[in-house]
C-alpha cells in the first residue's frame, strides 16, 4: 500500500432524490393552498365583521394576501432550516417546489378564455423566492467528505 485509503462516497441515490422532489413539490403546493385559504378566510371574515365596502375591502384583501405570501415564505424558510438540522437537504428541492407553479403560470398565459387564474402560483413563486433568498447559506446542506484520506506514516 502507498499510505492512502480511498473512501467511497455514497451518492444521493436516485430514489432518495425522487422522494425529495415529489415531497418538496407536493408539500409546497399543499402549504401554499392552506396558507391562501386561511388568508382568504381571514379577509372574508373581516369584510363581514367590519362591513367593508368594496373601496375599503379590496385593499384590505390585497394586504391580507400579501401577508399570506410572507407567511408562506416564513413557513418554507423555517421548514427547510429545521429539516436541514437533522438531514442533508439537497439543492433539488428548490426547482421542485417552483416547478408546479411555474407550469401553472404558463398554462394560464396560454389559456385564451381567461378563465384560469395564476394568483396562487404567483404567490407561491414569490414565497419560494423570498425563502430561498433569506436562507442564505442554509438553502441546502453541503456535505464535504474527502475522497482520499492520508494515513499517517
Amino acid at each position: 500500500m502507498n499510505g492512502q485509503t480511498t473512501v467511497r462516497v455514497k451518492g444521493s441515490g436516485g430514489w432518495r432524490t425522487v422522494a425529495w422532489v415529489i415531497g418538496a413539490a407536493v408539500s409546497a403546493a399543499l402549504l401554499a393552498q392552506v396558507v391562501l385559504m386561511i388568508g382568504i378566510g381571514i379577509a372574508e371574515a373581516s369584510a363581514i365583521a367590519f362591513r367593508f365596502t368594496e373601496q375599503v375591502g379590496v385593499p384590505v384583501f390585497a394586504g391580507i394576501l400579501s401577508l399570506a405570501v410572507l407567511a408562506y415564505a416564513v413557513f418554507i424558510h423555517l421548514i427547510v432550516r429545521a429539516i436541514g438540522r437533522s438531514v442533508e437537504v439537497p439543492w433539488v428541492i428548490w426547482p421542485a417546489m417552483a416547478a408546479l407553479p411555474t407550469v401553472w403560470v404558463f398554462i394560464v398565459l396560454a389559456d385564451a378564455t381567461g378563465a384560469l387564474q395564476a394568483i396562487l402560483a404567483i404567490m407561491q413563486l414569490v414565497g419560494i423566492a423570498i425563502a430561498f433568498v433569506t436562507l442564505g447559506d442554509r438553502r441546502w446542506t453541503k456535505t464535504e467528505v474527502p475522497l482520499i484520506v492520508q494515513r499517517p506514516t
